[in-house]
């Protein structure tokens, strides 16, 4: 479903997070298992398909937040150091700030704050990046891309495009002679 109508389906709900901005036709809703269930019904109402994820928790949400107090806890007694090499947050949909503190808060929140994917991918596409290399199972993250960056010039691959039907060196032997 296009965003707009996702932020606008979790709006009246404090229970219904849009915890995921994947792609402007695609986004992430977390709630109670009861809240997630009627609003699967709503959406197939509604005629959107969607798929309800196996995950252990509604993260990206404040049904998180015990667990980001213990994570911030956590982080109040690691050693933060700046790098020189731009990192991307993806509550911020923008990068790093260069001052540990910040990171320490900004990372703690994380948890309980929504991600923002497609923001990172203009940020980077703005930042110069024409390539992009998703490193993982599967090809959800560059169908991502390449829905965000439509129309534009880019080029958007991933290693396991097979998504494991061949052999993972026929697959990166693919991604190599494309790049």
């Amino acid at each position: 479903a296009p965003l707009d109508e996702l932020k606008a389906f979790a709006q009246d709900r404090p229970d219904l997070v849009l915890a995921n901005l994947n792609s402007p036709e695609q986004g992430v809703l977390a709630g109670s298992s009861a809240t997630i269930d009627e609003a699967m019904t709503r959406l197939q109402t509604a005629g959107y398909p969607f798929t309800k994820l196996p995950v252990s928790a509604a993260f990206h949400s404040h049904l998180v937040q015990d667990a980001q107090i213990t994570f911030q806890s956590v982080l109040n007694q690691t050693e933060i150091m700046p790098t020189d090499i731009p990192v991307l947050s993806n509550t911020l949909g923008d990068f790093y700030p260069r001052i540990a503190a910040s990171v320490r808060s900004i990372l703690g929140d994380q948890i309980g704050n929504p991600v923002y994917f497609m923001a990172n991918i203009r940020a980077m596409y703005d930042h110069g990046v024409r390539t992009f290399v998703e490193v993982g199972p599967k090809s959800v993250l560059t169908g991502l891309v390449q829905a965000i960056l439509k129309n534009k010039r880019f080029k958007a691959v991933a290693v396991d495009a097979s998504s494991g039907r061949d052999f993972g060196i026929a697959d990166l032997a693919r991604t190599l002679a494309s790049l």
